[in-house]
């Protein structure tokens, strides 16, 4: 089985809130610092062999501190970045909706030809997940931090939903949903919220845009990462306090991290670290939801 609990990064300063943000490098508030380190006590990051985060501090922080808790080096993993807004970055969103309005909702709408801000497809963001996704081994458990944009694109492109569906997948910050899959490939995909109970499962073949069988196979069935380790500090905010001292960069091949450990979903996220419950509702335009 391969399983992939990604974590969407805890809240982010109070002076971008309502603000667009994608590849704005946004640091965290003393809340998010205070909830990234009661959830990395919270996991039991000895079920994972891995521990993956996106580039920006936002999420280096939280994957920082549940490396330095493994024992293992962070790796940092570019295709897992938040969508890239263009020109929009940094701009309130009432403000954009007031420029543009009801185009907004290209980013669902139109998702292989709308680019916010001149920025990146929706279908550009979910072939760059897809693409990280379809590249682990067939049997690892790995603990990705990363962003809600990508979280919802990928969780919703393996269920093969259209664009719009897949607000229903992302995450508060901090909280989470687990992927699980056959290690056959036979196309079993399991989504559920972790601490929650609700889950989806669904059995399909080549949905979401998943490799074809022949190109599957076991040549990566070991949990080994993905990636070239450099003796650096994961950078972060005053210097980086979940720091391992370690930070592999994704992109080659490199050495291989332990193997092995299944992965428990209930109670993983719990202890009022995460505000519980089930999946957030969202609200159209598109620029209602981001300002969540």
């Amino acid at each position: 089985m391969r399983h992939v609990l990604l974590l969407r990064h805890t809240d982010i300063a109070a002076h971008w809130a309502g603000r667009c943000y994608g590849r704005s490098d946004v640091g965290l508030s003393a809340t998010g610092r205070h909830r990234a380190r009661a959830l990395s006590e919270t996991i039991d990051v000895a079920e994972y062999d891995r521990i993956i985060a996106a580039p920006a501090r936002r999420a280096r922080w939280l994957g920082g501190l549940l490396a330095r808790r493994r024992g293992v080096a962070l790796e940092v993993q570019p295709l897992l970045a938040e969508r890239d807004f263009g020109a929009w970055e940094g701009i309130a969103w009432q403000a954009i909706w007031e420029a543009e309005g009801n185009s907004m909702d290209g980013m669902l709408d139109a998702p292989g030809t709308f680019r916010p801000g001149g920025g990146e497809t929706t279908h550009a963001l979910a072939q760059r997940v897809l693409g990280w996704w379809h590249a682990l081994p067939t049997r690892c458990a790995v603990l990705v931090v990363a962003h809600g944009g990508p979280i919802g694109a990928l969780v919703g492109s393996l269920l093969g939903e259209a664009p719009r569906q897949w607000l229903a997948h992302v995450p508060r910050p901090g909280e989470g949903v687990l992927i699980a899959t056959d290690v056959s490939y036979s196309g079993s995909i399991r989504v559920t919220r972790p601490g929650s109970g609700q889950g989806v499962a669904k059995t399909s073949h080549g949905e979401g845009g998943s490799m074809p069988a022949a190109r599957r196979s076991d040549q990566d069935s070991t949990c080994g990462a993905n990636a070239v380790s450099a003796a650096l500090p994961v950078a972060g905010e005053a210097p980086d306090e979940g720091g391992s001292g370690r930070v592999t960069i994704g992109g080659s091949t490199g050495g291989g991290v332990s193997t092995g450990g299944g992965v428990s979903t209930g109670g993983m996220i719990t202890g009022g670290v995460t505000p519980g419950g089930g999946a957030p509702q969202f609200v159209t335009p598109i620029g209602q939801a981001l300002k969540r």
